[in-house]
């Protein structure tokens, strides 16, 4: 169990964020840029500008600063799970909620790109939020784009709920949208329907294409209705779902 929420890796932002609740917007990649999908290097710097723009702290977590994150801060997880899981993307699954408990701010896909820095307005910033899926084949949800204060206690709801599918091989249900699905499931059942905000495919993830066919996205897809727009680079589909 995570104790205290004293920021020690990271300096708190030089600038006083336009929204308190958010100082921090994470993303996750390979150190080595030369492994990056190319659209990775076209969505970037759009999460780099949202952060500028409204006083945030822009980080991009490598793999290996995850495992140490996770090993320092949820050593029984790590133990336990973490250092267990046989894929890299489930590593980075896991990571996520660990990361927005302790520090809060945005977690976003480096395939996602925001269209805008003025969304977060609109938004009431006192709870977490996840992004809806588009692929209802799959899932209801997805922890591609996800925010949330620092220190709430749903997060904590989604690692319990990877504790319990640790044995389970598969992408989807040990670590990524079913656990999450799950941890909403649980977390409404204890502290209301209204415990978890869930943001809007035709905003923040809608789906043009079939995810297949996503690498030949561009950029220059958001339209003045939405917030955020999910290229789909689909990566991690190389390993069992």
């Amino acid at each position: 169990m995570h104790k205290g929420l004293e920021i020690r890796h990271m300096d708190p932002p030089a600038h006083q964020p336009k929204h308190p609740e958010l100082q921090w917007v994470h993303q996750t990649a390979p150190s080595n840029p030369d492994k990056w999908h190319r659209m990775w290097h076209q969505c970037q710097p759009s999460w780099k500008k949202l952060a500028e723009d409204n006083g945030m702290q822009y980080k991009l977590w490598s793999d290996e600063e995850l495992d140490s994150f996770v090993k320092s801060e949820y050593p029984d997880f790590y133990d336990c799970c973490y250092s267990q899981y046989p894929t890299t993307i489930q590593k980075i699954d896991a990571a996520r909620p660990m990361i927005l408990h302790r520090y809060g701010g945005i977690y976003a896909d480096m395939d996602f790109e925001t269209c805008n820095s003025d969304w977060l307005q609109e938004l009431p910033l006192d709870k977490p939020h996840v992004v809806e899926s588009p692929y209802k084949e799959n899932e209801q949800n997805q922890n591609a784009l996800m925010l949330s204060p620092p220190g709430d206690l749903f997060w904590l709801e989604y690692v319990d709920q990877m504790r319990q599918r640790r044995l389970d091989p598969r992408v989807l249900d040990s670590t990524g949208p079913r656990a999450l699905d799950a941890a909403i499931k649980s977390c409404k059942e204890k502290r209301g329907a209204n415990c978890v905000g869930i943001l809007p495919t035709h905003q923040y993830n809608p789906a043009t294409v079939p995810m297949h066919l996503s690498s030949d996205r561009e950029t220059g897809m958001c339209t003045e209705n939405m917030h955020t727009f999910h290229h789909g680079t689909g990566s991690w589909l190389k390993v069992n779902k």
